[in-house]
């Protein structure tokens, strides 16, 4: 898809703005599960576009197979060799960077009453909202024509009536988009960026049971696995008191106890441990873009894979095959295709296995 430019007033993207970008050398839109969606985009500086880019203005494109987004030129970066790098947040991600929660508090409790709508995002982001500034609601002129749409909140949670939800960002004065984010951990949902609305859903990929199979339709597998979070021992951050330090039966995996200053979040520290005791893994495949791999239906069909997603990676060689989902995908927007994709963490089944080969033991 040819990325198209609007100015930055522009509430409407049916029309071709002030015009498309054919000279576009690349335009690859990142996104990651529960995070932030941004377009990084390369031009010519001898284009006849090229005058017209300038921070503010808009850029919408293909985010995802068979989906467009609209993105918000924030930074751009000149090169020597003839080429501008554009950084563009999705534009509801950037507005809801830059309003803040006015609240010393550092949580919600939310109950959902009798009288709720049923749909419980909008309910406890009508909450939410009504502390931060600048609004989220949609700014109109004198003659009534919009200047700023407003932002949606919605999803499809509906839980009952009198069920609390305890909502914590863990700071005073968070962004909206840390709240945002917080809401979606604590409903357990997945966050989808549209135009003007953000959507918390139960679940937004679907469980593929495809194989990602080196040397078949992989062109590249990297593996880490990070102890850096280790913990087996915990002091509150709030607490002065010796009495408070509590640390785990054993090290577990560690030859040694780690200890963690933290915020609880109310967790008991036993509760915190137990989550805090394990590695994490993560794997990262890359595909054949020209196509050169064995079997090619495989690559096509890996392309329409999309972010939460749940694959089967296979990699004989390191004695992998696990499920696991997709949590950031890098997507080449001129092309309709991945780049990359990056899944999340995998079982402690293999964690060892993998550990062991990257160490070359």
């Amino acid at each position: 898809m040819i990325p198209v430019l609007y100015d930055s007033t522009a509430t409407t993207f049916t029309s071709c703005g002030i015009g498309e970008l054919p000279d576009t050398l690349s335009s690859k839109v990142t996104e990651q599960r529960n995070g932030l969606c941004s377009l990084e985009l390369e031009h010519p500086v001898d284009s006849r576009r090229y005058s017209d880019l300038a921070p503010g203005r808009l850029i919408k494109t293909a985010s995802q197979p068979g989906k467009t987004n609209i993105f918000c030129i924030e930074h751009i970066n000149y090169s020597s060799e003839g080429t501008v790098r554009l950084d563009a947040p999705q534009q509801v991600c950037l507005r809801l960077s830059s309003a803040v929660r006015f609240s010393d508090a550092e949580s919600l409790v939310w109950m959902k009453g009798d009288d709720a709508t049923g749909n419980d995002i909008y309910d406890v982001m009508s909450i939410l909202r009504s502390a931060v500034r600048p609004r989220l609601t949609t700014v109109r002129d004198a003659d009534d024509n919009i200047i700023v749409p407003g932002i949606v909140f919605t999803g499809d949670f509906d839980l009952p009536a009198g069920t609390f939800v305890t909502i914590n960002w863990g700071k005073a004065n968070p962004t909206a988009f840390e709240v945002v984010q917080a809401v979606a951990e604590a409903f357990g949902g997945e966050i989808e960026w549209g135009f003007n609305k953000v959507s918390i859903l139960k679940a937004r990929g679907e469980d593929t049971n495809q194989e990602i199979r080196y040397g078949v339709n992989m062109l590249a597998l990297e593996a880490e696995t990070g102890g850096e979070d280790y913990a087996t021992a915990v002091m509150p951050e709030s607490r002065t008191s010796i009495n408070d330090y509590a640390q785990a039966d054993s090290p577990g995996v560690y030859p040694f106890f780690r200890v963690a200053i933290a915020d609880l979040g109310g967790k008991t520290a036993a509760e915190y441990l137990q989550e805090s005791a394990k590695l994490t893994s993560a794997i990262k495949v890359e595909f054949d873009e020209n196509g050169n791999a064995p079997v090619l239906t495989d690559v096509k069909a890996l392309q329409r894979r999309k972010l939460c997603d749940t694959v089967v990676v296979v990699h004989p060689a390191l004695e992998l095959k696990q499920k696991a989902k997709i949590v950031e995908a890098v997507f080449e927007s001129l092309l309709l295709q991945y780049d990359s994709l990056s899944i999340g963490e995998i079982l402690k089944d293999i964690t060892d296995t993998i550990a062991a080969l990257i160490r070359g033991s």
